[in-house]
């Protein structure tokens, strides 16, 4: 009984125990939404326009991303051009200035600086650089001083610039207060012009977001919005050409930032705040309103997008168009090398040494007979024969006549001195087989010689003969 009453107590002090550290953790912890920032990954990484090549589609617009501006789009479609070698081939800045003035809506994102020079010729704008402007006052009083970003110009004025872009509707100090938020917001996907001085990052003191306005004489467009909260790094101001007449602008104290210009039947729009149609700003303030309002999009247009001049790799399109040729030459090639190479042998095995049998000098004769006539033939062998008794037969240099010399070869050989004889005299009108019996008496006595393993005794020469 004592047993089951302590169970029971130490039970019920554990069910407190929980009740208690479960009422403590449910007043002293709070449940708090964070927000974390993904990552792009696939295209997205790759392609800086991805997010508003996606918003086009949502719109309704017919998006088609282009590797190079070898092929100009069709008529009355929109070009966004970010591409600054799209000018490499002769010939291309005429195209596009027909293509425009055909009815054709050219964009420029990153203003005609980041563009060739050859657009300056008939584009009916000029860009204007932002003087170099100092900090507001009393901003080193309220932020502590930071080293200028890596890559920036010295004097580059901060992007926050306190001036009437930046006052209206009050949204000054908004700003200020999700500044420090928009800084650790994702701003990959974005391009600096080449002329403009690196990005700083995103602080209580360098906002990237400004309100524009649309010229006061021009319609606004979307929803009859005049007002714009434009995210971006504006470097420069546009000013059209004297007697153009503007169909969009963009507006703030400093200057025009976005402009529209009819050339021809077409239209050129030109912004100058880099990076605000990227992937990192595209959904910062109105930048998207900005962007459709300046495309002047409507269902069903054909918006293209160039943002590189690539090609097909030169090994790709020799491969494609001869590849036979490269397999053989690579066979030929590896044939040679192989032919080249050191080797631990012959190539073919030696023949064994042996001397041909008497049938097979026979046959061999009488081929040539039949081939070259058998003068020729039997001075060859009659030369082989007497070079052969020269080595072998002592004094048979000294010996002038015929019968001599047969006499010689025969004692050594041991052959008929008659048949020999006959056999060494020129051969006068004879048969095949006649001089084929006078070729095999000579080749007897030549054999016989080399047959010999020493030379015959010399009496002519006593020194010679002395061991």
């Amino acid at each position: 009984m004592t047993v089951r009453l302590g169970k029971v107590a130490w039970t019920l002090a554990g069910v407190v125990v929980l009740v208690l550290a479960a009422w403590w953790l449910g007043s002293n912890l709070e449940r708090v939404n964070v927000e974390r920032e993904v990552p792009p990954s696939g295209e997205a990484t790759r392609d800086p326009h991805y997010a508003a090549k996606a918003l086009l589609r949502r719109l309704g617009a017919r998006v088609s991303s282009a590797e190079n501006l070898a092929q100009l789009p069709p008529s009355r479609a929109t070009l966004l051009l970010t591409s600054v070698s799209w000018n490499l081939f002769p010939g291309r800045a005429e195209q596009l200035q027909r293509w425009v003035a055909d009815g054709g809506h050219l964009v420029l994102p990153e203003g005609i600086a980041m563009q060739d020079s050859a657009l300056h010729a008939w584009v009916p704008l000029r860009e204007v650089r932002d003087p170099p402007s100092r900090p507001p006052a009393g901003a080193a009083s309220r932020a502590p001083a930071s080293p200028s970003p890596r890559g920036a110009a010295p004097g580059a004025p901060p992007l926050d610039e306190p001036d009437a872009e930046t006052d209206i509707d009050g949204e000054d100090d908004a700003d200020a207060e999700d500044a420090p938020a928009r800084s650790r917001r994702d701003t990959r996907g974005t391009r600096a012009p080449a002329s403009a001085p690196a990005w700083p990052r995103l602080t209580a003191l360098a906002k990237p977001c400004r309100m524009l306005e649309v010229a006061p004489a021009l319609p606004p467009r979307l929803d009859s919005a005049r007002q714009h909260r434009l995210c971006g790094y504006p470097s420069s101001t546009l000013r059209p050409h004297a007697g153009v007449e503007a169909s969009w602008l963009l507006s703030g104290s400093g200057g025009h930032r976005i402009a529209t210009v009819p050339v021809g039947a077409g239209r050129i729009s030109v912004s100058t705040v880099a990076g605000a149609w990227t992937n990192g700003l595209l959904l910062e303030g109105d930048n998207a309103r900005a962007l459709v309002a300046t495309l002047d999009l409507r269902g069903g247009d054909a918006v293209w997008f160039v943002a590189d001049e690539s090609r097909t790799a030169l090994l790709r399109v020799l491969w494609n168009a001869a590849w036979p040729a490269f397999v053989f030459a690579a066979l030929a090639l590896a044939l040679g090398l192989w032919r080249a190479a050191p080797r631990f042998g012959a190539r073919i095995a030696p023949a064994p040494l042996a001397r041909r049998s008497m049938v097979e000098q026979i046959g061999g004769t009488a081929s040539f007979i039949a081939q070259h006539g058998g003068i020729a033939l039997h001075r060859a062998a009659l030369r082989a024969l007497e070079s052969t008794a020269r080595q072998r037969v002592p004094g048979y240099a000294a010996l002038l006549s015929t019968s001599e010399r047969a006499h010689a070869i025969a004692g050594a050989a041991r052959i008929d001195v008659d048949a020999l004889a006959e056999a060494m005299e020129p051969p006068r009108e004879r048969t095949p087989r006649g001089l084929a019996g006078t070729l095999g008496v000579l080749e007897i006595a030549r054999r016989g010689l080399c047959e010999r393993r020493t030379p015959l005794p010399d009496p002519s020469n006593p020194r010679r003969n002395d061991p």
